[in-house]
């Protein structure tokens, strides 16, 4: 009983950290807790493009909702609707600033992370392509709902490729180096997009705020899923490998 509470307290705790994450943040923060599984670059490769398919398709699930986006989609969609551009678009020119500093900081963004960033803005724009707008309110939370289960999905398997993530684990990595905790620098970058994008005319909304108190949780529910997996594979490959 008492291990019980200590995984449930632990969980509690780790999901209080991710309350606010953007899905750039969160990865390097789920990240301490999750092994890869994938050995090889192809399935590398392959995992980080079906993630960053999730991941963009949760986005155009949360545009088609219209209720709001998440904090660092809101910095997006104000890029979008001042540039003339697709909010794709309007995410890899947020991305390529960030990589920029980075690099000035000391970090420069890998293959992967590049590519995790351009899977993101090519999912992110066929998917609001391909779906059609909700009419009813219901109907609009569900795609609200979806778009959250999916953006957490989308981001186990990209941890779970064993690949990199996006410009912010770079930044807090180079916030570490000069000595300042990843916590505050990853509060300091969800919180600087979001009032951007608000600034900039972003989808700000409710479910701007739905996304910032649930995402925490859900994550880790997904994150526990994938763990069940890999626990029941392993058992059955070892039944298998005993087995006359």
């Amino acid at each position: 009983m008492s291990s019980m509470f200590e995984a449930m307290s632990k969980t509690l705790k780790t999901a209080m950290r991710l309350i606010g994450a953007s899905r750039h943040s969160a990865l390097p923060l789920v990240r301490e807790r999750v092994q890869p599984v994938m050995h090889s670059a192809a399935r590398q490769a392959l995992a980080l493009l079906v993630g960053s398919a999730l991941i963009g398709a949760a986005v155009g699930f949360l545009v088609q909702a219209d209720l709001g986006l998440a904090p660092y989609d809101v910095l997006s969609s104000g890029l979008e609707q001042r540039l003339g551009i697709s909010l794709g678009q309007a995410g890899w020119i947020v991305a390529a600033v960030l990589f920029v500093v980075s690099s000035a900081l000391g970090h420069r963004p890998s293959v992967w992370g590049i590519g995790y960033i351009v899977a993101n803005g090519v999912a992110v724009d066929t998917t609001a392509w391909l779906l059609n707008s909700p009419n009813s309110t219901p109907a609009r939370v569900g795609f609200v709902v979806a778009g959250i289960v999916i953006m957490s999905a989308g981001v186990n398997v990209v941890l779970y490729s064993g690949t990199t993530g996006g410009p912010f684990e770079l930044l807090m990595l180079a916030g570490e180096d000069r000595g300042i905790n990843r916590m505050h620098t990853r509060y300091f970058l969800d919180v600087a997009v979001l009032v951007l994008g608000i600034v900039l005319g972003g989808a700000f909304g409710v479910a701007t705020i739905v996304y910032a108190a649930l995402m925490g949780v859900i994550l880790q529910v997904t994150r526990q899923v994938f763990l069940d997996y890999d626990a029941g594979k392993q058992l059955r490959l070892a039944q298998d490998r005993t087995s006359p």
